[in-house]
Formats: C-alpha cells, sequence, structure tokens
C-alpha cells in the first residue's frame, strides 16, 4: 500500500469513507440485519460508480490514478 502525501488517507481509508457518504442516506435506526447488509451493498455500488468516475476522467496522474485503483479495491473488500 502507498501513500501519496502523509495528510492524505490510505486507499482503505479513503474507500470507508467514501461508502460512509453513501451509506448514511439509506442507514436507519433498527433495521434487522438483513437490511442492513442490502443497504452496506447499495452504498459500496455507489462509491464503487464514483470512483469509476474519478478514474475515468482521464485527467489523473499515475499515482492517483493507482491510488484510487486501490480505493477501488478496497471497497470491493468492504
Amino acid at each position: 500500500m502507498k501513500i501519496i502525501n502523509q495528510n492524505r488517507m490510505t486507499p482503505k481509508e479513503k474507500a470507508e469513507a467514501i461508502v460512509k457518504k453513501y451509506r448514511n442516506p439509506f442507514n436507519r435506526e433498527g433495521c434487522i440485519p438483513p437490511t442492513e447488509y442490502l443497504f452496506l451493498n447499495m452504498a459500496k455500488q455507489c462509491a464503487l460508480i464514483a470512483v469509476d468516475e474519478i478514474l475515468n476522467t482521464n485527467t489523473l496522474g499515475s499515482l492517483l490514478e493507482e491510488y484510487y485503483q486501490e480505493v477501488k479495491q478496497e471497497i470491493i473488500n468492504l
């Protein structure tokens, strides 16, 4: 795992932060576990779409592209 800059998140931290942003609108108090699993998967799909959009801009340098490829893999691993 490479860190581009000490002020930046690791790919795993970034993946968790992106998924959390998409998960919050779906998260409801008192959800039964299967519903929580569904919400997490929906948030992961949204996060993957967002990262793919970043990767498809073709304006990233090679280090940022590598970083977001790692972020994408970490989202998949969540």
